[in-house]
């Protein structure tokens, strides 16, 4: 992990929002990148590994590693989820 002292003094300009805000950026459940994860995200070499609730995705940006991913959701909020759901996320993110 990339570790940066100086951004814990950046001054922090923003205000809480009083609403709740899409963690997606609005494009709300079928409209987003991860929604659409078989033809929005990147596979690596190996393919994916696949899960009923989870899946992986290859990270285009790989700083310091050659295997560096994602791992997804396969539903569009990924601040609400099941037990079974974050177990299988757990379970590609470890496969």
């Amino acid at each position: 992990a990339w570790f940066n002292e100086v951004r814990g003094r950046k001054p922090q300009t923003f205000t809480a929002s009083q609403t709740l805000v899409d963690p997606t950026g609005g494009g709300g459940p079928g409209k987003c990148d991860f929604c659409d994860w078989e033809n929005m995200t990147a596979q690596d070499s190996w393919g994916r590994h696949d899960r009923p609730h989870a899946v992986t995705a290859s990270n285009l940006f790989k700083y310091g590693e050659p295997f560096h991913g994602l791992a997804l959701f396969k539903h569009h909020d990924p601040l609400a989820f099941s037990h079974q759901q974050l177990a299988d996320l757990l379970a590609v993110s470890q496969s």
